[in-house]
């Protein structure tokens, strides 16, 4: 049975790499370094993030994009024969719902046109979000399932997994 291919994007921050390293069995590849930009954290993912985990005795390979548009051609490079994508949107930045849609558009106009997406919410219990403004996106629309995710938890990461299990129908 071949592995599945998941793809775990989102904007700067959202979380991408940390849901990689909750639920990956294995050591997480990252490739963050310092940045150089005011993104609102110190490291940022400049190729990819790698993790692995089995799922109904099936292998799933996990590729966390990095969120920095500057590296869009890293989001097209890893969606290439992905089987299903969790789009992670952090709740408390401002053009959360612009950068999604943007996203979404260049990786959808290539190989992951027609794979599902599950929506995961994150850092909705910060001070000022306003993740119900998000459940209702146009993105959110299209997504198999739209979940508020805390991605430091394996309860949360595990949730979105399962929730593209079940758009995937697999038993």
């Amino acid at each position: 049975m071949l592995p599945l291919k998941v793809l775990i994007t989102g904007a700067v921050g959202a979380g991408k790499t940390t849901l990689v390293s909750t639920i990956s069995e294995i050591e997480p590849l990252t490739t963050d370094v310092d940045s150089q930009e005011a993104i609102g954290k110190n490291q940022t993912t400049v190729g990819l993030d790698y993790g692995r985990m089995t799922l109904k005795e099936r292998s799933v390979r996990l590729f966390g994009t990095p969120g920095q548009e500057r590296f869009d051609y890293m989001w097209q490079m890893l969606g290439e024969g992905v089987d299903g994508m969790i789009v992670l949107v952090h709740a408390g930045h401002d053009t959360a719902e612009t950068d999604t849609e943007h996203l979404l558009d260049t990786l959808r106009a290539k190989e992951a046109a027609d794979v599902p997406f599950v929506v995961g919410i994150t850092h909705s219990d910060e001070a000022g979000t306003h993740p119900e403004a998000l459940r209702e996106a146009s993105f959110a629309q299209r997504a198999a399932a739209v979940l508020t995710a805390d991605v430091r938890t394996e309860r949360d990461g595990q949730a979105l997994i399962h929730a593209l299990v079940d758009a995937w129908g697999i038993q």
